[in-house]
């Protein structure tokens, strides 16, 4: 198992040349797959990595074995109106109390690792900050290509967006994808929510 640092992102990283488009984004995890000898893989991301995946799984579906995206934003619906007006001020200028108040918002009465927290608020204030390169919804003919077994896993409290209009935009736009809620956890606590989710996602790798 591999866990991928996003150019840019606070990790061990070393930022070279900055991502300037959604291909070198695509050609740059191709070649971290490559570098590290793996032909093809299993593939999960969560958020904006649920984004990178379903895009990289679009335009190298040889690479892509299996996919799980976790909570995907905003590949099937859009954000909340109430979800952006919050988020526009840590994507204008990241603070960790910035952070913490976007998250400690979205995860209202669910559970939450504090060291998780505290890591993510000292990589908001203390990391310097790139913008993402976002790849954005897919179109129609984007998704027929992404043909490998996929599942999809929302979060039964996510407030970013809205799971129902989500669930709908899967089974239209990609109607071979397996759905799951999980109930009882937000959109950031879903990659940390316990057996649940473990097992969920156990599942979906097994197939």
């Amino acid at each position: 198992m591999y866990a991928i640092d996003f150019l840019g992102d606070p990790g061990r990283s070393v930022v070279g040349e900055r991502l300037r488009s959604v291909e070198d984004l695509m050609w740059w995890l191709s070649d971290v797959l490559g570098a590290l000898g793996l032909e093809s893989v299993a593939v999960v991301g969560h958020s904006y990595g649920a984004m990178v995946a379903l895009a990289f799984a679009a335009r190298h579906p040889g690479r892509v074995d299996r996919l799980v995206l976790l909570d995907p934003n905003p590949c099937f619906a859009g954000f909340r109106p109430d979800y952006l007006l919050r988020a526009v001020p840590l994507l204008s200028r990241p603070t960790a109390a910035r952070q913490r108040a976007l998250i400690g918002w979205e995860t209202a009465g669910s559970e939450i690792d504090r060291d998780w927290l505290d890591l993510v608020a000292y990589g908001a204030e203390h990391f310097p900050s790139t913008r993402p390169v976002v790849p954005g919804r897919p179109r129609p003919g984007d998704l027929e290509r992404v043909v490998c077994p996929t599942m999809v896993l929302l979060a039964g409290r996510s407030r970013i967006h809205d799971i129902g209009k989500v669930e709908a935009g899967v089974r239209t736009r990609l109607p071979h994808a397996g759905i799951e809620t999980v109930a009882g956890v937000s959109h950031y606590t879903l990659p940390m929510a316990g057996a649940e989710s473990t097992v969920a996602l156990s599942d979906a790798l097994r197939g």
